[in-house]
């Protein structure tokens, strides 16, 4: 037969191998043959564990972005709602003034600027919940998070599955949200999200006419979180809810992958835990999960203040292409007593930082002529003492390794608040230049 390798060995002297050697050179081949076969069986494991990984992270994105297809119909529905009600507020507003109204009245012009901010920030808080879904990759490193905090944020991404288009297919679902205790662990914010939201549309599915979803999250003795998904839809039969987790099992045909409810095991066991389902046909379905938690004291949370401290005012540079934003940031931070000035790019940054020290500088990420990165390590060169927030629209997918290096000190995502802007500005000038500010909740 043919030999994957030949093992050659020679003397200069004839007949100089003795009977022994020749024995031991036998034994030789035979475990020089072993280690052949085995590092090539390691090869051929490591290259199908490659393939495997790389089959799970497809696995992982087709039902993501099958998700994501399921809830942009009703993404686009909740936008139209919110641009309504501000054009809607604008128009009238228009109208008046067109009228020749006076609209010097505070009670008219807080109830018409109330309903545009309120449309806004829900808006904003719509395209975070986004962010966070689709952010992370399987891979990501676990971080300290609150499991009630995921599960909440589920309830509203999915709320115009469950709400808006249920009514539209005749459905009318509620869903009820009860927790308890310290529900603390270490995970994957964006893998465990997408477990609560497969098991969320798993229930929207099941339920016809009026429905209920039971979400209960709790502490159990032995440091573990229980969570409890129930619905009271058709339930399913023994031999279904037995295959349920199995890898392209569907009982949906054409409209679903298999994958959800595969995906969804394999990142609970990645999380050290446990996943368990209960059905029974017309009586509902309720999917049971225990998860390792997180130790430590629940009143301590992100980074700890001194609240008692005088707020020190200074100067501040505003660095954003957007006038609007510029004029927006100057006129809040002038009002809590700053000395602020704005440059439009980078090279106007640059000329006023020779001139002069700030001691805080914000800057947007996506500069015209330079990144805000850049800036930042020219700011950090020239001036070590000035500390450097870095404001854009991106934050939610800046990586963590980034935003942790010394030139940074904070972030501020647009669109953005007036108390969060003060809040972060006074931690930021109230903490030395090498302190990070940028905290995971």
């Amino acid at each position: 037969r043919k030999s994957e390798a030949i093992l050659v060995v020679g003397s200069s002297r004839a007949g100089s191998f003795s009977s022994q050697e020749l024995a031991l050179l036998n034994d030789l081949a035979v475990h020089l043959r072993i280690a052949w076969q085995n590092s090539k069986l390691y090869e051929r494991l490591k290259t199908a564990y490659n393939q495997l990984q790389e089959a799970q992270e497809r696995i992982i994105q087709t039902e993501k972005l099958r998700a994501l297809g399921e809830m942009s119909s009703g993404v686009v529905h909740d936008f139209r709602n919110i641009l309504a009600a501000i054009l809607g507020r604008v128009q009238i507003i228009e109208k008046r003034l067109a009228a020749g109204d006076d609209l010097t009245s505070d009670d008219f012009m807080r109830s018409q600027l109330g309903v545009i901010e309120k449309a806004a920030s829900d808006g904003s808080s719509i395209l975070s919940r986004i962010s966070e879904f689709t952010k992370k990759k399987p891979t990501e490193e676990f971080i300290g998070l609150r499991v009630d905090r995921i599960i909440q944020d589920v309830i509203e991404l999915t709320r115009p599955q469950w709400h808006d288009k249920a009514m539209a297919a005749g459905k009318k679902i509620s869903i009820d949200f009860q927790r308890n205790g310290f529900l603390r662990m270490m995970g994957s914010p964006s893998e465990l999200r997408e477990v609560f939201t497969n098991l969320v549309i798993n229930s929207i599915d099941a339920i016809f006419g009026e429905g209920k979803i039971t979400i209960r999250a709790e502490r159990e003795e032995g440091n573990r979180i229980k969570i409890e998904v129930e619905d009271d839809g058709r339930g399913m039969p023994e031999e279904t809810r037995r295959r349920i987790f199995e890898p392209f099992f569907t009982t949906k045909g054409e409209a679903g992958t298999g994958l959800g409810l595969s995906v969804t095991y394999g990142i609970v066991s990645r999380h050290g835990g446990k996943i368990d389902v209960e059905s029974e046909p017309g009586r509902g379905t309720r999917f049971t999960i225990l998860l390792p938690a997180l130790g430590g004291d629940p009143e301590i949370s992100g980074i700890p203040m001194d609240r008692s401290a005088v707020t020190t005012k200074g100067s501040i540079l505003i660095v954003d292409d957007e006038e609007n934003l510029r004029d927006i940031l100057t006129e809040i931070l002038e009002s809590e007593g700053y000395s602020v000035e704005s440059a439009p790019g980078g090279s106007e940054a640059r000329a006023l930082i020779v001139q002069k020290e700030y001691d805080l500088v914000i800057t947007d990420l996506a500069l015209p002529d330079v990144s805000g990165w850049e800036l930042a390590d020219e700011i950090s060169a020239r001036c070590p003492s000035t500390r450097i927030i870095i404001a854009t629209g991106w934050g939610a997918q800046l990586e963590p390794g980034t935003l942790s290096l010394p030139r940074v000190n904070g972030t501020i995502n647009k669109p953005f608040q007036i108390a969060e802007i003060v809040k972060k500005v006074e931690l930021v000038l109230k903490r030395s230049r090498s302190e990070l500010l940028i905290e995971q909740v």
